[in-house]
């Protein structure tokens, strides 16, 4: 039985029930991946460990991203609900309150995450949009659960460790 761990890194001064809300939903559509398996998802909020699976940073919008810190001629949609990056062995994933459309809604996170997840567990492909199955792969601001062809990946994807930028 593998237990993965997610890591949620708040860079925004976010308060309790925001931070509450975010990790239940995250939760929830990443652990529906290991429904039926002998594997889970445990998420938290803290600080990113190189025994982290997946860390995401939290932060206000594209303007203030933490990947543009580490790799600042990045470009990032200001109408993105997340962005992923991947430099050498490295991904580094953030996830935005606001972007230029207006702010996310608190159960998109789990949706939002669960498709940035796929990007960062699968740093070197190009196709993550069109060969994982549609649904939450396919989305850009999803609103639904994952399809099985998702869950797979996930749980693929969380199969084999790679770097997460802390």
């Amino acid at each position: 039985m593998a237990i993965y761990t997610v890591k949620l890194v708040d860079r925004r001064s976010s308060g309790s029930h925001e931070l509450s809300a975010i990790q239940k939903h995250i939760e929830r559509v990443l652990g529906l991946a290991f429904v039926d398996t002998n594997d889970t998802v445990n998420v938290s909020w803290g600080a990113g460990a190189e025994s982290d699976n997946l860390v995401m940073h939290f932060v206000e919008d594209s303007s203030s991203s933490y990947l543009k810190m580490t790799w600042p001629n990045l470009h990032i949609d200001a109408n993105a609900g997340g962005h992923t990056h991947s430099h050498h062995s490295t991904s580094g994933t953030e996830l935005y309150r606001t972007r230029a459309s207006g702010p996310l809604h608190l159960r998109q996170y789990g949706f939002i995450a669960f498709h940035e997840a796929l990007h960062n567990l699968f740093p070197w492909r190009d196709d993550v949009h069109t060969a994982m199955g549609d649904g939450l792969a396919k989305a850009n601001v999803p609103n639904e659960d994952p399809n099985e062809a998702n869950k797979g990946w996930l749980r693929r994807g969380f199969a084999s460790r790679n770097p997460q930028l802390l």
